[in-house]
């Protein structure tokens, strides 16, 4: 999962954290949960949508909404950050696009993710029996929407504010070269408009069950925006070498080394 989340991160060269210097990653993507497979798929989703709007292959958009749907298929929660995978998809085409406009995009990612949740619905009919799906809506869509916890965990912990004011270092950075064109870029705008509609919905005072595992998908981007701050750190001191920038680029990767390194103990 974490070269994944790399791999994000580094096409077109944009940084490539690596989440597991964050404590919260490193325990909740460990545990087996439906949680951390749909992940894998949501992360997939992202590295679809940055290779479809770099280089506008419609077959990347395809399998962006196959892997969404497979996110949908393992936890209700994937839905969270579809609104900001729409606004992706929806947005100006990519300039080497040679398939089709905006309404085309959307529904060759709609039609993607609905024959893949429609292969999961023929298949619990075809082995279980008609009765399933109103089974399956019971217990799945309409008691997730009534669950009676309306408690929250919160993404920062003392152990990850190090990881977290990094990441908002190098989100400051493009911010400062870039601006708002920020969200027409191939990459963080790919990175972005999902986790911060994602963030949105988990902050609304009546969304349930915010569990830890709620903010899994937003810590490999944090991690990417992190390892960004750092590189740009290392570069900054290797450019203009005066003692207090290497100093201050060498303590922050070892911060972020010696918390990997107790994590693995």
């Amino acid at each position: 999962m974490a070269p994944r989340a790399t791999a994000v991160g580094r096409r077109r060269r944009v940084g490539g954290g690596d989440p597991r210097v964050s404590p919260q990653f490193a325990e909740t993507s460990t545990e087996t949960r439906p949680d951390v497979p749909a992940l894998v798929a949501h992360l997939a989703t992202l590295l679809a949508l940055v290779r479809w709007r770099a280089g506008g292959r419609t077959a990347w958009l395809w399998t962006a909404g196959a892997w969404q749907g497979a996110a949908l298929r393992l936890s209700i929660k994937a839905v969270f950050g579809l609104v900001g995978i729409l606004a992706v998809v929806v947005g100006p085409s990519p300039r080497e696009s040679r398939g089709p406009g905006r309404v085309g995009a959307v529904v060759c990612f709609v039609a993607a993710m609905a024959l893949v949740l429609g292969a999961l619905l023929a298949g619990l009919v075809l082995f279980t029996g008609t009765d399933t799906i109103p089974g399956f809506y019971r217990d799945v869509v309409r008691d997730s929407l009534r669950f009676v916890d309306f408690g929250k965990t919160w993404p920062v912990y003392g152990s990850e504010i190090g990881a977290y004011l990094a990441a908002a270092l190098g989100l400051l950075l493009v911010l400062r070269v870039r601006g708002l064109g920020i969200l027409a870029h191939p990459v963080h705008g790919v990175l972005l408009l999902p986790t911060f509609t994602s963030m949105l919905v988990l902050f609304l005072p009546r969304t349930p069950a915010v569990y830890q595992h709620a903010w899994l998908p937003m810590l490999p981007v944090t991690a990417i925006y992190a390892g960004l701050a750092l590189a740009t750190l290392a570069e900054w001191s290797r450019r203009d070498p005066t003692p207090w920038r290497k100093g201050l680029a060498l303590r922050r990767d070892r911060g972020c080394r010696g918390r990997a390194a107790r994590r693995d103990r």
